[in-house]
């Protein structure tokens, strides 16, 4: 629950990593091949010791935490060139981009304070095109002889800025990085990268669930104009599978039959995604296209254990289709996941969440994504012989060969160049074709090069039903099959 807000602000600092950047998130994926080395395995439950801290005290806990026969120097050592050449890789967290180009355009100083060195911190953004000078100050944990939690970081910023301190607005991921903001006597907005700990969040003047829920206009800042009949467009994104049996409370104890997908394959896709609710398309092969709604979470009504995808195809049926193909695209927000003081008045905000879907989805803005190439095209059949863990690889590698194949299509036509389609099966699509999806120009022929080699291996991986997904490719700006590549300790 926000407190009451008072302050008006100036200015906005932001923090890196597990704020902008999508690195908390990820650092486990390095940390796990890692430790792998001393036999050891990496427990995902630990990851608060190391979120927000500076990289040297991230290091001393993992040594500490796993019993390492070696020092904090020599981890460091040994750790620093994994985490750094993965820094190309590294994805802004959702809603990022749009907050920096929304304060950018409307005049609103911003800087950037983070607990990695200032030279880790300018690589970093320098694969986002237009964060390096969107920052009037830019300032690394080596600046300062106390990182967060001390204030001094903020209090140095607010110099730099020549800004009063209770004029500027933090926004933090971590409680270290709450905490020194509040001790410079800044206004903070918590945003934690870390689920279910909200609650712990207590000295922030507001908590929210992502970026994707910050509210400018209460704190005197310009507001978002991109809100449309209650949803906010996203870039889409795709995931699909096999129909599995869910916890059998949606028909039983809400009356809303959800058409549940497998979460141990797309673990690392839905980290990527913030808690919420969510709308878009879904089909199924023998059936059609339907409109859809969805949440992605914990379900803090039901406290799930995990993270789970449950989507609503807004469709009476007759019969269950367990077992049969789901594709989902998913094209915009509507809100985050909250909790509720009963069952009724869960299912009552679940059944407005559907009426703002269905409505959403006859605009021009939403309903041309019902034609999406991913909806259609159509992939080699399966072998009845397929194990279940093989039919989990075959339908989370489906879904990025379009995606692969319109990166490349675009990048072809940002340089001018023409090409065949690329066959997928039986199925042949043409590359240079146009599409629906937003664009996102790719320059370089290494680039170009590296979605090729994407699009090559996906091909044949789909061809070979029982490839390992572990088998791709690996290179600049290759789009997400299953995991997400490794980041670097510190915030």
């Amino acid at each position: 629950m926000a407190k009451p807000l008072s302050k008006l602000v100036s200015c906005v600092i932001l923090d890196l990593d597990g704020t902008l950047l999508n690195t908390d998130g990820i650092v486990s994926d390095v940390l796990k091949a890692y430790l792998v080395k001393y036999e050891k395995q990496w427990d995902g439950r630990r990851a608060h010791r190391i979120v927000g801290k500076t990289p040297y005290e991230a290091s001393a806990a993992v040594v500490e935490d796993y019993e390492l026969p070696i020092s904090t120097d020599e981890f460091i050592l040994e750790i620093t060139p994994r985490f750094s050449e993965q820094w190309c890789n590294i994805k802004a967290q959702p809603g990022a981009n749009r907050l920096i180009n929304h304060l950018r355009s409307h005049g609103v100083p911003m800087a950037l304070a983070s607990n990695s060195p200032k030279m880790n911190v300018e690589t970093k953004i320098s694969y986002h095109q237009g964060w390096k000078e969107s920052f009037s100050v830019i300032i690394g944990g080596d600046e300062v002889t106390s990182g967060k939690p001390s204030p001094e970081i903020y209090v140095e910023v607010a110099k730099r800025l020549n800004m009063n301190p209770s004029s500027c607005l933090v926004i933090e991921d971590s409680l270290p990085g709450v905490t020194a903001g509040k001790a410079a006597g800044m206004e903070v907005v918590a945003v934690p990268s870390l689920p279910k700990q909200s609650h712990l969040f207590t000295s922030a003047d507001e908590v929210i669930n992502s970026l994707l829920d910050l509210q400018p206009e209460k704190w005197g800042l310009p507001a978002f104009e991109d809100w449309i009949e209650s949803t906010l467009p996203i870039e889409p994104w795709y995931i699909g599978g096999p129909v599995i049996k869910g916890f059998g409370r949606g028909s039983k104890v809400l009356g809303i039959p959800t058409a549940n997908l497998s979460t141990e394959a797309y673990s690392a896709i839905l980290s990527e995604h913030p808690s919420g609710v969510y709308f878009g398309w879904a089909r199924l092969p023998t059936r059609g296209v339907y409109k859809m709604v969805m949440s992605i979470g914990w379900n803090p009504y039901f406290n799930n254990s995990e993270k789970t995808i449950e989507p609503w195809l807004l469709h009476d049926f007759n019969e269950d289709f367990y077992g049969e193909e789901l594709r989902l695209a998913i094209v915009g927000y509507i809100r985050p996941e909250a909790n509720f003081p009963s069952l009724d008045s869960l299912v009552a905000k679940i059944h407005e969440d559907r009426k703002i879907a269905e409505n959403a989805l006859e605009l021009p803005l939403y309903s041309k994504y019902k034609e999406d190439p991913y909806l259609k095209i159509s992939y080699p059949p399966l072998s009845p012989s397929c194990s279940e863990e093989e039919k989990i690889n075959y339908h989370q590698l489906a879904p990025y060969v379009e995606n692969a194949q319109e990166a490349m299509a675009r990048t072809r036509r940002a340089r001018n160049v023409t090409t065949p389609p690329v066959p997928v099966g039986d199925v042949g699509i043409e590359s240079n074709a146009a599409t629906n999806h937003p664009q996102q120009e790719f320059a370089s022929a290494a680039q170009l090069g590296a979605l090729q080699a994407q699009v090559t291996a996906l091909t044949a991986l789909l061809q070979d039903r029982n490839a390992a997904v572990s088998h791709l490719p690996q290179g600049p700006n290759l789009l997400p099959v299953g995991s997400s590549p490794p980041g670097a300790l510190g915030s």
